[in-house]
């Protein structure tokens, strides 16, 4: 549900990005379906392509920003914009790092074409997206040969890092992102 549900969370978010050196940007990917399905399970593939083509416009709008440096461009996800950074980045070449909370790869439309820098932040209890969603990513990474650090967080559940969640793991994936950008945007 996004920004409909966590909106304040994202806004957040980005003005921590912001206030650490970054232009950050929201895309409402699920303006590009029917609202009345966005972020449903099963996800279709129809949508899935829709939010992800959303995605691709939004790069190429913020690339033509000329305080945009479209060489280091970086994405971040979660849950379901999780899986669509992660999609998006192995197609991509204008992503060059990815920081994913609790999101995978299940939802690929195909084969990875290359991926960027990536960080995996998972909780190990996760009923909504399986802690093996991380595991398999990680392996795509490997096959990628693709620089990533992974931290999954011991006992915590798909939004660890919302209101319900653990506070310290929250603040210790949000500095864990930081640093990520950090080392791989600058």
């Amino acid at each position: 549900q996004g920004l409909t549900v966590r909106g304040d969370a994202f806004s957040n978010n980005a003005r921590h990005l912001a206030n650490n050196g970054y232009l950050a940007f929201l895309i409402h990917y699920f303006d590009a379906t029917d609202s009345a399905t966005a972020g449903k399970l099963p996800v279709s593939r129809d949508d899935f392509q829709r939010w992800t083509r959303a995605l691709q416009d939004g790069i190429t709008y913020i690339s033509k920003d000329g305080q945009v440096d479209r060489h280091r461009v970086g994405l971040l996800g979660f849950s379901l914009g999780a899986f669509l950074a992660l999609w998006e980045s192995s197609q991509d070449s204008r992503v060059k790092a990815v920081c994913e909370y609790y999101g995978g790869t299940s939802l690929f439309l195909g084969p990875a074409q290359r991926m960027p820098a990536t960080l995996i932040l998972h909780g190990e209890a996760d009923s909504v997206v399986s802690v093996e969603e991380a595991r398999k990513l990680e392996r795509v990474l490997q096959e990628q040969h693709a620089p990533y650090e992974k931290k999954i967080y011991p006992h915590q559940e798909h939004g660890f890092d919302g209101p319900d969640g653990d506070p310290a793991a929250a603040q210790d994936a949000w500095k864990r992102t930081i640093a990520f950008f950090h080392r791989y945007l600058q």
